[in-house]
C-alpha cells in the first residue's frame, strides 16, 4: 500500500543518514504522527514542514507523518494503516495519534525491524508546532530511559500509552522486510523508461528495493549528490543498454561512478534491443561481464530469477 511505501522510504532515507554520520539506528525513537485530511492544523503544519518535519542527526531522534506524502492520501489509506495499529492491540482512534518505535535486531543476520512501544492520542488543546516540540525534546531527553520516556509523553499528551505488552502490527513486518531487501540501481536512459518500470515492477514483487529515479527524487533534489549518494548504497548497479544508451550521458556516469566509488560491486548489464548488445562489449565498464538479454520476451521470467539471484547474493556478502 502507499501509505507503507512511504514509510519505507523515510525510513531508508533516516538509517541511511544514520550510518554516513556513524550513529546507530538501534539507538534512535522514530515517532509516527497519525491524522486524517480534515484535521486542518495537522495537515498545514507538516505539508509545510515537508515530509520528514524532524531529523535531529546528532540526536537520533525521528518524526514522520505517513498522511502527507507528495500530498494528503487519501482517508481510505489513512483507516487502513489505523486499523493495522488497532487489530494489533494499539487503542489508537480516530482522533490525531502518535506511535513510538525502535528498530531491534532480529535473528542472527542482525536485520532490523519496529518494535512499537508507546501510542498516545494527541490533545485538542495544544497547536501542534508546539506540541511536535514538547515530543522531540522529551524523545531527546529520555531516548535511553524508555519507561521515563513513557511517563514523560504520558503527561505531555494527558493520555496513557496505549500500548500494552507486545504489539505487532502487519506494517512491522512489511517494513523489516523493506529495509532488509537488496538495493538495486536501475541505471537508464530517459527514452527506455517504460522497459525499466516493468523491471522495476517485477524487482519490488520480488521483495527488492529498486532504485527508479522518478519514484526516488524530489522537485527540490540536488541531482548529483542524490544519485551519487544512492549508488553508493546499491548491492548491484543494472545497466540498460539500447539503442539510447550512447546518448545519455548520466547513464555512462552512473556506471563509472559505481564502479569507482563501491569497488567490489557488481553491474549487471541488461539488454534491451540489438544495439544495446552491440554496446556491452564497447562500454569499457561492461567488457567481459555476464549480461542478462530481455529481446526475447519468453525469457523474462528467467532473466528476473537471475536478477534476484545476483542481487541477494551480493547483499548477503
Amino acid at each position: 500500500m502507499f501509505y507503507v511505501w512511504n514509510v519505507r522510504n523515510w525510513l531508508t532515507e533516516v538509517i541511511d543518514a544514520c550510518n554516513e554520520r556513524k550513529l546507530s539506528p538501534e539507538d534512535s525513537v522514530f515517532a509516527l504522527v497519525l491524522f486524517s485530511s480534515l484535521d486542518d492544523e495537522h495537515v498545514a503544519f507538516f505539508r509545510d514542514h515537508k515530509k520528514q518535519i524532524s531529523s535531529y542527526a546528532g540526536e537520533n531522534v525521528h518524526i514522520f507523518t505517513p498522511t502527507i506524502y507528495e500530498d494528503v492520501i487519501p482517508d481510505s489509506e489513512w483507516r487502513q494503516l489505523r486499523d493495522d495499529f488497532i487489530r494489533s492491540g494499539i487503542g489508537i482512534n480516530s482522533r490525531p495519534s502518535m506511535v513510538l518505535f525502535r528498530l531491534t535486531s532480529r535473528g542472527a543476520g542482525r536485520k532490523l525491524q519496529p518494535r512499537f512501544f508507546s501510542a498516545f492520542r494527541l490533545p485538542d488543546q495544544t497547536p501542534i508546532a508546539r506540541l511536535t516540540q514538547e515530543i522531540v525534546d522529551a524523545c531527546i531527553r529520555h531516548r535511553h530511559a524508555e519507561q521515563r520516556l513513557i511517563a514523560d509523553l504520558s503527561q505531555i499528551t494527558h493520555c496513557p500509552n496505549l500500548v500494552v505488552g507486545e504489539s505487532h502490527p502487519k506494517i512491522a513486518d512489511e517494513v523489516g522486510d523493506t529495509l532488509d531487501a537488496p538495493r538495486v540501481f536501475l541505471s537508464h536512459a530517459t527514452a527506455d523508461k517504460a522497459f525499466v518500470r516493468r523491471i522495476s515492477e517485477s524487482l519490488t514483487n520480488s521483495g527488492l528495493h529498486p532504485w527508479l529515479d522518478e519514484s526516488e527524487l524530489q522537485a527540490a533534489d540536488a541531482l548529483r549528490p542524490t544519485i551519487e549518494d544512492a549508488l553508493k548504497r546499491s548491492d548491484i548497479l543494472l545497466l540498460f543498454l539500447s539503442s539510447h544508451t550512447a546518448k545519455s550521458a548520466w547513464v555512462q556516469h552512473e556506471a563509472a561512478f559505481f564502479a569507482g566509488a563501491v569497488g567490489d560491486g557488481r553491474i549487471v548489464p541488461v539488454i534491451i534491443d540489438d544495439a544495446g548488445h552491440d554496446f556491452v562489449s564497447r562500454l569499457p565498464v561492461t567488457q567481459g561481464l555476464l549480461y542478462l538479454d530481455f529481446r526475447d520476451p519468453s525469457g523474462w521470467d528467467e532473466n528476473i530469477k537471475k536478477l534476484v539471484n545476483a542481487a541477494t547474493k551480493r547483499h548477503a556478502a
